[in-house]
């Protein structure tokens, strides 16, 4: 079995696919009510954001060739690179779980403090 590596145009559109479905599907309503149309120019400035982002990861990813993120935030920082880089991605993952965890709970009506 070959394996292959994406290029530049297929993280991007990878990250514009993800980035598009998520913004459109998730658009608030409240948002829609208070913007008008104007909430459109919300879609394409996120957009326009996660392309450059992307493109600046992957600039700075080719000067480190069959390294991954943690490989890089070592070589960047050392030891403490490294750990700062790994507390800020669970710190992100807490987050992210915590917030739909919330809300099914509140749509549930679940107390889980009392």
């Amino acid at each position: 079995m070959n394996y292959y590596k994406i290029g530049t145009v297929e993280a991007i559109a990878l990250v514009c696919i993800v980035m598009t479905n998520h913004i459109i599907i998730n658009i608030p309503e409240s948002i829609i009510q208070s913007t008008g149309s104007a909430s459109w120019i919300n879609v394409l400035f996120i957009s326009l954001i996660s392309i450059i982002f992307t493109l600046i990861i992957c600039k700075l990813f080719k000067n480190f060739t069959g390294k991954d993120i943690l490989d890089i935030s070592e070589y960047a920082g050392r030891k403490s690179g490294k750990s700062v880089y790994r507390y800020c991605i669970y710190y992100f993952i807490c987050i992210t779980i915590k917030q739909p965890f919330a809300v099914f709970c509140i749509r549930s009506k679940i107390n889980i403090l009392s």
